[in-house]
């Protein structure tokens, strides 16, 4: 008695078809990450340590192990193929501020992208539940002072505690211990504003040097 069966020539365009259409379908719960790094100027910004981890409230969920790789010539590093949720990512690079930023969403359905502008600072180790952040925008003839050095001392001593330099907009950023400082803005070597500061806590300091730059002492 014959049977009804298709022929297997049509059996393996079915097959090859099917083979073709999940390989066009994204691998389930796994997403891209790329982190682009420019230095204050604008330039891009190679060999920056890259490290991306799970966020605490969300690892346990779905593990994740941290990663780290560093950015090649054009400042860009990317991750593949990384478990969809909620990452923070820390960026290094000797010269410059460490920074971590989070949370990092990587979505199944859309690439994840991040470009920081680094800024300039040295490395330091301070502890994380006591760090206060210095921050602002300084200008200098109504231009983006982005060559002046903005440093604090601790005291008389001539050892910065930490120095930082404005990135192409005039924005800067440096990280102390709350405690008493002398704050010193140069530019071209010449002292722009020195003056003495309390950080009398952790937290964000807006407002320490004046947005725009008196002329020289």
């Amino acid at each position: 008695m014959a049977t009804d069966r298709p022929p297997v020539g049509a059996n393996a365009s079915l097959l090859l078809r099917l083979l073709l259409f999940a390989a066009c379908l994204p691998s389930a719960q796994a997403g891209n990450l790329c982190v682009t790094t420019r230095d204050p100027a604008g330039q891009s910004l190679p060999g920056v340590s890259v490290t991306i981890a799970k966020r605490t409230d969300e690892a346990a969920s779905l593990p994740f192990a941290p990663t780290q790789t560093r950015t090649d010539a054009a400042g860009q590093a990317c991750f593949f193929q990384i478990p969809d949720g909620s990452y923070s990512v820390e960026l290094a690079l000797h010269g410059f501020l460490t920074a971590t930023y989070q949370p990092i969403r990587v979505d199944v359905l859309r690439p994840a992208s991040l470009a920081v502008g680094m800024l300039f600072g040295q490395v330091i180790e301070l502890d994380i539940s006591r760090i206060a952040r210095i921050t602002g925008v300084i200008r200098f003839r109504d231009e983006p002072a982005a060559e002046a050095r903005i440093c604090v001392y601790e005291g008389d001593s001539r050892h910065p505690a930490n120095c930082s330099r404005p990135d192409r907009f005039g924005q800067f950023g440096l990280l102390v211990e709350p405690g008493a400082y002398v704050l010193e803005v140069t530019r071209q070597d010449k002292v722009y504003l020195r003056k003495s500061v309390n950080i009398p806590s952790a937290g964000t300091f807006l407002d320490l040097i004046p947005p725009l730059l008196p002329e020289e002492r």
